[in-house]
């Protein structure tokens, strides 16, 4: 037995632990390094402010608008400060890359001289009879890289995962281009609605509104607005004109619904003068095109003769079904 046999042993074991830290911090490190250079690769592969701005500029050209100088200016100054911002943060990305990347080489560096070191102490532990202690340390030393080797593991399938996100941004945006190109190619059609949409608004409020039809990061996206500041019941009367725009669209096909219905909480809050405009239109149109509209409504919610124009909500050709709180006011047997 080594007379300084427990010291070495001690020193062995010191020398273990010590390695297995670098080892740990060289993973961590190297983790945060992959990181770093996606990040800078990302920032490498950003849009270039210059061609966004010319692109705007021929845009506003296009359409006949010229840019006033101070909003040329601002759109300078955005370049400028966007240019400083990706120049900084590539700067910090390469500085700590370079930095991250001298500490792994120096803890690897490292890692061979104490591994030296630690074989030189266990040969003279294995020398003088600590063959078993030797043992246990490796393994420990086989525990230790079968660790390392699930996380280079479980690293390799992060990195899959990052790809398999990627190719998931490009199909989703492929198939972006490809739903925008679909809308051009109905160009026709997405015209005809918005020009259904504008008559019907128009007929509720003397004013044309918008029937916004384009394509967004999940699809198709559709808005509608009506300028018409002070109206009551305005939210209410943007989706009449949206529902009554996709039955007029419908009627063009060889099968539709057939049918338009309303419930009495669609004119909730709705002008007197806006209710009996939007029933007229709503009688107009499915007169005109054949299907059939549906509105129920409570009696003492319909406006005033004199409100509602030529249009008598009372006339027995326009009721279909009177509901009371009588045995013979109910339907299908349900009391109201």
């Amino acid at each position: 037995m080594h007379p300084e046999y427990e010291r070495i042993e001690e020193q062995a074991s010191a020398l273990t632990r010590q390695i297995h830290d670098l080892a740990n911090q060289n993973v961590t490190d190297g983790r945060l390094l992959e990181h770093y250079r996606r990040s800078i690769a990302e920032e490498i592969g950003a849009t270039d402010t210059d061609q966004a701005t010319k692109t705007l500029e021929e845009a506003y050209r296009e359409a006949g608008v010229v840019l006033p100088e101070l909003v040329k200016k601002r759109l300078d100054d955005v370049k400028l400060f966007h240019h400083a911002l990706v120049l900084g943060r590539r700067d910090f990305l390469s500085s700590e890359i370079e930095r991250l990347e001298r500490e792994v080489a120096r803890r690897k560096q490292e890692i061979i001289e104490l591994d030296e070191h630690r074989a030189s102490l266990m040969q003279v532990l294995e020398t003088h009879g600590a063959l078993a202690e030797y043992n246990r340390l490796q393994a420990l030393r086989q525990e230790a890289q079968n660790k390392l080797a699930e996380v280079g593991r479980r690293i390799k399938q992060l990195k899959e995962l990052d790809q398999g996100r990627s190719q998931l941004k490009i199909d989703l945006e492929t198939l972006r281009q490809k739903t925008q190109q679909d809308l051009e190619d109905r160009s026709s059609s997405k015209e005809n609605a918005i020009s259904l949409f504008n008559a019907n608004s128009e007929a509720l409020y003397d004013a044309p509104g918008n029937l916004i039809i384009e394509v967004g990061k999940n699809g198709y996206h559709f808005e509608v607005e009506i300028q018409r500041t002070g109206a009551t019941g305005i939210e209410n009367m943007k989706v009449f004109c949206y529902d009554l725009t996709l039955t007029q669209l419908w009627t063009e096909k060889p099968n539709h619904p057939g049918l338009l219905l309303h419930d009495s909480p669609m004119f909730d809050g709705v002008d007197e003068r806006q209710k009996a405009a939007a029933w007229a239109r709503a009688k107009t149109e499915s007169e005109r095109l054949g299907f059939q509209y549906i509105c129920m409504v409570n009696t003492d919610d319909i406006p005033e003769k004199n409100v509602m124009g030529g249009l008598d909500m009372h006339d027995s050709k326009f009721v279909r079904a009177v509901l009371t709180d009588q045995p013979d006011g109910c339907l299908l047997g349900v009391r109201f």
